[in-house]
């Protein structure tokens, strides 16, 4: 079992439930963060190191061997203002450099956050890029590598988003005519997949979704 985790992306919605799940487990030993700017939490289990992504010698020089790396990291129109590059610097350039950087240091396991619809060949933006994320990743030389795909993720978030609070109203009244993968999910009961799969790692590429992810949830 693995003692020690490293998460990209510990501001955002699900690496901020990741990251207080990691630090209540007590079986966790070091929770290891890397962000652009440090955030306002201590904790004797926590390392926080703040890095400049562009810079891949900072970046590597901050991921320990062999400790398994959970990418939530991510972002939105609204933050980028709309810029698809900037778009892409985050949501595709940072899970592929810490990949590289993991396998490079014998990671045991790396959990991405994606999401279900996916598809490199698809029209839409976010979906498109999601799927190319994935297939960069995979031909990355990664031991283990777990690829979830949630659909509508439920909870408070700090960002308001309109949309996103009206699905999350109307979503769970017609879950139950939705196929299993497209039924919205708790972005807690991601994070806590997460860590499972980063204490418990197996090897090969694999896919998880609404239901396994609840189902890996509930485990431990």
């Amino acid at each position: 079992m693995n003692t020690e985790i490293v998460i990209i992306g510990a501001s955002g919605f699900i690496g901020q439930h990741l990251l207080n799940k990691a630090l209540a487990d007590e079986s966790i030993h070091l929770v290891t963060i890397l962000v652009r700017k440090e955030l306002p939490i201590q904790n004797p289990k926590l390392k926080q190191i703040v890095v400049d992504f562009s810079n891949r010698d900072q970046v590597s020089a901050a991921i320990p061997h062999q400790t398994p790396i959970c990418c939530a990291i991510g972002t939105t129109m609204k933050n980028v203002k709309g810029n698809l590059e900037a778009y892409r610097k985050v949501d595709y350039d940072i899970p592929l450099l810490t990949a590289e950087i993991g396998a490079a240091k014998d990671t045991s396991a790396f959990i991405l956050v994606s999401a279900v619809g996916a598809n490199a060949q698809s029209g839409n933006f976010y979906s498109k890029l999601k799927g190319e994320t994935e297939q960069a990743l995979k031909t990355v030389q990664l031991k283990s590598f777990h690829i979830l795909q949630p659909s509508l993720l439920m909870g408070n978030r700090a960002e308001k988003r309109t949309g996103e609070r009206i699905a999350q109203f109307i979503m769970p009244l017609i879950s139950f005519l939705l196929p299993d993968r497209y039924k919205p999910i708790q972005g807690s009961d991601v994070a806590a997949c997460m860590l499972q799969l980063g204490k418990y790692p197996t090897n090969g590429i694999h896919y998880h979704w609404h239901k396994e992810i609840l189902n890996l949830s509930k485990v431990g």
